[in-house]
C-alpha cells in the first residue's frame, strides 16, 4: 500500500493528534472572540458531526453573494480509506478565497492539490478564476468531475491524478502551460512516510527541485513499486476512474483539448498577501496550506519543506473570515526561498523548525 493510500485512511482511523510542531518563528495566534467564537465555528464545523453528514448526504456550502456549491461527498470503498468529505480547513481555505477573490482568484490557475471533494477549488472556479486543476488519486476523480458538472464550473474545472512526488508538467500543461499562480493544499499532513514526496511535488510546483535524503528516497522507491505492482493487478474501479478522469480533461469549447477555457484574464503583479495586486502565471508560485487536527506528521513536513527551502508565514487570523476561522485549523502561505532561486544575500529568514518531540 501507498503510503498516499494509507494516508487516506489515517484521516479517519488516526488517534488524537498531538501537539503541533510549527516553525519557531510563526507564533501561534489566538482566535478572537473567545467562547463567542468557538460557538460561532462550533455552528459551521464539520468533522464532530455524524457519518451521514460527511459521506452520505452532499455539503451545501453558501457564498456571500447568495449562491450556493453543493459538493457531493461519498465514502471509498476497499483499501482507498475515506477521502471524499469536506474537511474544516477546506471551508477556511474556501471562505479565505472569498474574502481576497479579487487579490488571489480573479483570473488566476489555481491547483487544488490533493483535493478530496474540491470545495476550495470549486469555491475558486465560481469565484472567477481562469482555470482550476483538481488533482486526486484515481478513484476519486469521478467525485471530483461530478462536483464541477453539477456546480456548473467544468469548463473552468480539470481533473487528474497526481501522486506526490510525480511530475508536474502535465498539471501545468491542463492549465495552458507554466506555472500556477496559485496551490491549495488541505489537510495533507497525516503520514509521515509521504511527506517526503509531498514537499517534493510543492517545491516543483514552487520552480524548485526536492531530493529527499537517500533513506527517504528508498521509502518512496518501495512505494512506487507498491503502487505500480497494484495497478498492474488491475481494478475495474481504478481502471475506469482513470479514464473519467482523462475523459474530463478533454472537455473544451473546441479551441485547445485538456486545457481550461473559463474564467477571467488577470493583470500583472504578484500573488502573495491580499493586498498584493493580481498577476497570471508571472510571478513566484504561492502555495495555501491548511490543515486541522489531521497534522500527524506536520515535525516531518516543515523538516523537509526547509530542506527544500520552502519558506513558510502564518496567515494572521485578521486576513480570515472572522466567522469561518477555529483555533484547531493553521493557514499558511509556503514559497521558494532565496536559496533554491540561486539568490544570495539577506532576505526573509528561513523557516526554523522545532525539534522537540520529532
Amino acid at each position: 500500500m501507498s503510503g498516499q493510500r494509507a494516508a487516506k485512511r489515517a484521516k479517519v482511523a488516526a488517534p488524537e493528534a498531538p501537539a503541533p510542531a510549527v516553525p519557531s518563528e510563526l507564533p501561534l495566534e489566538p482566535v478572537p472572540g473567545g467562547v463567542s467564537s468557538f460557538l460561532q465555528s462550533w455552528a459551521w464545523k464539520r468533522e464532530h458531526r455524524p457519518d451521514r453528514d460527511r459521506f452520505q448526504r452532499p455539503y451545501v456550502h453558501s457564498l456571500a453573494d447568495g449562491r450556493k456549491l453543493t459538493v457531493e461527498q461519498a465514502r471509498f470503498k476497499g483499501s482507498e480509506g475515506f477521502a471524499s468529505t469536506v474537511w474544516d480547513s477546506s471551508i477556511v481555505v474556501a471562505k479565505y478565497l472569498e474574502r481576497h477573490a479579487e487579490a488571489l482568484v480573479l483570473g488566476r490557475r489555481l491547483l487544488d492539490l490533493s483535493a478530496g471533494c474540491g470545495l476550495p477549488g470549486l469555491t475558486a472556479a465560481a469565484l472567477g478564476a481562469g482555470c482550476v486543476v483538481a488533482t486526486d488519486l484515481p478513484p476519486n476523480l469521478p467525485l471530483l468531475l461530478r462536483n464541477a458538472e453539477r456546480n456548473g464550473v467544468a469548463k473552468v474545472v480539470r481533473v487528474a491524478e497526481h501522486w506526490w512526488g510525480g511530475d508536474v508538467a502535465p498539471l501545468e500543461g491542463l492549465a495552458g502551460g507554466g506555472a500556477f499562480d496559485l496551490v491549495l493544499a488541505c489537510d495533507v499532513m497525516y503520514v509521515e512516510e509521504a511527506i517526503p514526496a509531498l514537499v517534493s511535488s510543492l517545491a516543483a510546483l514552487c520552480g524548485g527541485k526536492y531530493n529527499p535524503p537517500p533513506e527517504q528516497e528508498q521509502e518512496q522507491a518501495a512505494a512506487t513499486s507498491r503502487r505500480r505492482m497494484s495497478e498492474a493487478q488491475g481494478g475495474e474501479d481504478n481502471e475506469r476512474a482513470a479514464t473519467d478522469g482523462a475523459a474530463s480533461a478533454s472537455v473544451n469549447d473546441g479551441r485547445r483539448p485538456g486545457v481550461c477555457t473559463g474564467g477571467a484574464s488577470g493583470g500583472a503583479g504578484g500573488v502573495g498577501s491580499p493586498e498584493t495586486g493580481p498577476r497570471h502565471g508571472r510571478g513566484p508560485t504561492v502555495v495555501l496550506m491548511a490543515h486541522g487536527r489531521n497534522r500527524f506528521a506536520e515535525a516531518a513536513f516543515w523538516r523537509h519543506a526547509a530542506a527544500a527551502d520552502l519558506v513558510a508565514e502564518r496567515v494572521p487570523g485578521s486576513e480570515l473570515d472572522p466567522v469561518y476561522q477555529c483555533s484547531d485549523v493553521d493557514v499558511f502561505r509556503l514559497r521558494l526561498g532565496r536559496r533554491a532561486n540561486g539568490e544570495s544575500g539577506s532576505g526573509r529568514k528561513e523557516v526554523e523548525i522545532e525539534e522537540e518531540g520529532v
